[in-house]
C-alpha cells in the first residue's frame, strides 16, 4: 500500500520530521527558529516523534481494518449486485480518504481524524452488506455537500486563492465528519 517497507519507513520519517520541525511549506533559513528547534528537541527527538508514529500506526491499522472488511463483504456478497455496487463506492471512498500518499498529503490534525473516519467506513461496509438500499438513501444526504465541495475545488483551480483552498480543505473534513454522523453515529 505505501510502496514497500523501505519507502514506507522513509515516508514515515519524512512525515515525523515535517511535523516536528514545522516544515509544511518552503521556508527561508531562519537561525533563530533553528536554535529554538535545537533547544526544544535536544536529547528528546526520538521520544518527541513517538506520538506521531503512534498516530500514523492507528490510522494505518484503521485503514487495513476497513480494507479487510470491504474485501470480506465483497466475497460474501458474490451474487448480490446491489451490495457489490455499494461496496465498490466504499472502496473508492477508502482510497480517497486514505490514499497511498497520505503521509505526504496529511498533517497531524488530519492523521488524528483518520481512524474515526475509517472505523465509520468499516462499520458502514457491514451495514451495506445487510441493507444496501438503506445506505444508498443515507448517501443521498451527503451528495449535495460533495457536489458543493467539487464546485469549490473547481473554483479554487480558477482563482487559486489560499483562503479558498483552506475553506475547501476544512469543508472536505466537515463532510467526512457528517458521513460519520450519518452512517455510524455511535463512533
Amino acid at each position: 500500500f505505501l510502496g514497500g517497507k523501505e519507502k514506507a519507513d522513509a515516508s514515515l520519517l519524512d512525515y515525523v520530521l515535517r511535523e516536528l520541525f514545522e516544515l509544511h511549506e518552503p521556508q527561508p533559513p531562519d537561525w533563530r527558529k533553528f536554535q529554538v528547534m535545537v533547544e526544544r528537541y535536544k536529547g528528546t527527538l526520538g521520544s518527541s516523534g513517538q506520538p506521531l508514529v503512534e498516530e500514523v500506526a492507528r490510522a494505518l491499522t484503521a485503514r487495513e481494518e476497513a480494507r479487510a472488511a470491504l474485501a470480506r463483504f465483497r466475497g460474501m456478497a458474490a451474487g448480490n449486485r446491489a451490495v457489490l455496487e455499494r461496496l465498490k463506492e466504499l472502496e473508492t471512498e477508502l482510497e480517497q480518504l486514505a490514499p497511498p500518499d497520505m503521509l505526504v498529503r496529511y498533517r497531524r490534525a488530519e492523521m488524528a481524524r483518520l481512524p474515526r473516519c475509517l472505523s465509520a467506513l468499516r462499520l458502514r461496509a457491514e451495514r451495506v452488506y445487510v441493507a444496501p438500499e438503506k445506505d444508498r438513501m443515507k448517501a443521498r444526504q451527503i451528495e449535495p455537500h460533495l457536489e458543493r465541495y467539487r464546485g469549490l475545488i473547481e473554483d479554487r483551480g480558477a482563482d487559486g486563492g489560499e483562503e479558498a483552498a483552506g475553506f475547501a480543505h476544512e469543508y472536505r473534513w466537515m463532510i467526512e465528519d457528517f458521513k460519520v454522523s450519518v452512517f455510524a453515529p455511535e463512533i
